[in-house]
């Protein structure tokens, strides 16, 4: 049976599967983009032993999602509380259950500029990483040569050895995570697809419906071509005029490109930090991410 705690007017619980169409009707109300159900039973599967919900006379009013990488870090993601019942000590509540079950692992988030002095003001630093934005583009240029897309072969992840997409996915976020990859990839109408130099990978992204577009989260790759390229790969087939969500860090030379080529279709949605409680797991290849794993704006 799911944990329990009680509090003044409420309750916070575990959260099952059958809470994820209440979950997901509170990322919808807050506005959260991009994101859809599917999305949030892909994340809950990820993490399913770490969503705590609040409930008031038996319906939902909050939620939190907590995942371990490994021993020593631990992500946080998708902390809100309906607007109606904010300011009651609910999301601390969440909180707390949230750090009980991180235990002594350093907690990494990505949190937006709103809501940047509340974890602050409960311990957080900023880390040293860029800050990060979401952005919606209906992409009309992609400043790539001609030559440099003949130079790539793009197949999809199925028709690639296995081994080798992690071992590459290590390069970028060197705690390995097997698991995270296999449910993201097969979100159901996601597509993954790796670039390759020569026979080696160079880079992979994946893309998925998502509100009122797409997402494309992930996209890495070696250099700003390879990204760029594999950009144009992924979003060839959308119909024309389609909003394109990603999650660029500041210093990605791709993300940077692909915006000042589009300015005056991109919009910036929401602007946030990495926040820490300790050392944030290593992310070598932090500025070649050109579109972050994160549609949850707290999880990388």
């Amino acid at each position: 049976m799911a944990a329990v705690v009680d509090r003044d007017g409420f309750r916070v619980r575990k959260a099952s599967l059958r809470d994820a169409d209440d979950i997901w009707g509170i990322v919808r109300e807050e506005g959260w983009r991009p994101n859809n159900l599917q999305l949030i039973r892909a994340y809950m599967e990820i993490a399913k032993d770490g969503w705590w919900v609040a409930e008031k006379d038996g319906k939902i009013i909050g939620c939190v999602m907590v995942y371990s990488f490994n021993e020593t870090h631990t992500f946080l993601g998708y902390l809100i509380v309906k607007p109606e019942h904010r300011g009651k000590g609910i999301a601390r509540a969440l909180k707390a259950e949230a750090d009980t079950l991180a235990a002594d692992r350093a907690i990494v988030l990505v949190a937006n500029e709103a809501i940047t002095p509340m974890y602050l003001k409960w311990g957080y630093k900023k880390s040293m990483r860029s800050g990060v934005g979401k952005y919606v583009v209906t992409i009309k240029n992609i400043p790539v040569a001609e030559a440099a897309e003949f130079k790539y072969e793009i197949k999809d992840y199925s028709e690639v050895d296995w081994k080798a997409i992690l071992d590459y996915d290590t390069t970028f976020h060197v705690i390995p995570r097997e698991r995270v990859l296999r449910i993201w990839f097969r979100i159901e109408h996601s597509q993954t697809k790796v670039l390759l130099l020569d026979g080696k990978i160079a880079g992979y992204g994946t893309i998925m419906p998502a509100n009122d577009g797409f997402a494309v989260s992930p996209l890495y790759g070696d250099t700003p071509e390879a990204c760029l390229v594999l950009l144009k790969r992924l979003v060839a087939p959308l119909p024309p005029a389609s909003p394109v969500y990603l999650t660029i860090p500041d210093s990605s030379q791709a993300g940077q490109t692909l915006l000042a080529a589009n300015v005056d279709t991109a919009k910036q949605t929401v602007y946030g930090y990495v926040l820490e409680t300790g050392n944030s797991p290593p992310l070598p290849k932090w500025s070649n991410a050109m579109s972050l794993i994160s549609v949850s704006f707290c999880f990388l």
